[in-house]
């Protein structure tokens, strides 16, 4: 789910990739110092990835972020969203299962959930950097209860518009579920995630290291809690119902 440790879990994981295995974002992992597998460099050497790899590369030149957006993993990107139906990283679960039911079905499923209350103001906080920095206004100055209050309304439209799974983000619980269903074999938590990581690697008789989990895009501070209303913590249980329902979450005392 995006905002709930997604950078830090593929970089965890992405060690054991095999030469076979699909991985969507190598971003945060090419950072780790692990290269492009043979797979992905098979999915992106066609015409329609070469085109790709053509059109990034242009993007690159007027963003000047290569190594922020790399050119061979917009090209996967992008081809994967034609044989899944998107290009986010954040896939639902019924997208990946109709990619390929066999291997749905026979592999081992993990999601990560978060509690609603802080992946509110996480993705608040990701979304108001973002536009303070394309706007270029000072991030810190746009930040009040009112502006998470405003967050909250808009994301409640966007769903009763969209349907409840918003974009590539909110509340996703589309990502682990089918029909309203759990459709994973686990679910791990952030608030326990390296326990939860140890759990999965037990699970798949990964073998011990002494890997450090790496919080890229950490947004997690007891003073965020400041910007809480009544009013928008019953926006939150409201948007974020279902993750309220199946896994009983309360107001954090602390991150």
């Amino acid at each position: 789910m995006p905002k709930v440790a997604g950078s830090t879990i593929k970089a965890y994981f992405s060690r054991y990739l095999g030469e076979n295995d699909i991985l969507n974002g190598w971003n945060d992992v090419l950072r780790n110092g692990i290269p492009y597998n043979k797979k992905t460099l098979q999915l992106v050497n066609n015409k329609f990835g070469l085109e790709m790899i053509s059109k990034a590369i242009n993007l690159r030149i007027k963003d000047n972020k290569i190594f922020e957006r790399p050119i061979i993993d917009y090209a996967l990107r992008e081809v994967l969203k034609k044989k899944i139906g998107t290009n986010s990283v954040h896939a639902t679960a019924e997208q990946i299962k109709k990619f390929d039911t066999e291997i749905w079905q026979n592999y081992f499923k993990f999601a990560f959930v978060r509690n609603p209350y802080t992946h509110a103001i996480s993705c608040w906080l990701w979304d108001e950097k973002n536009w303070s920095i394309i706007n270029k206004k000072v991030y810190k100055k746009q930040l009040s209860k009112l502006g998470f209050l405003r967050y909250l309304k808009t994301l409640k439209k966007k769903i009763k518009k969209r349907g409840d799974y918003y974009h590539d983000k909110l509340p996703g619980n589309k990502i682990y579920t089918i029909n309203n269903k759990i459709a994973v074999n686990f679910i791990g938590k952030f608030e326990s995630l390296e326990k939860d990581l140890f759990k999965i690697k037990k699970i798949l008789k990964l073998p011990k290291d002494d890997f450090k989990l790496i919080h890229a895009k950490k947004n997690s501070s007891t003073s965020n809690l400041k910007f809480y209303t009544k009013e928008s913590k019953l926006l939150v249980e409201e948007i974020w119902n279902k993750e309220m329902e199946l896994f009983n979450y309360k107001f954090p005392k602390k991150f």
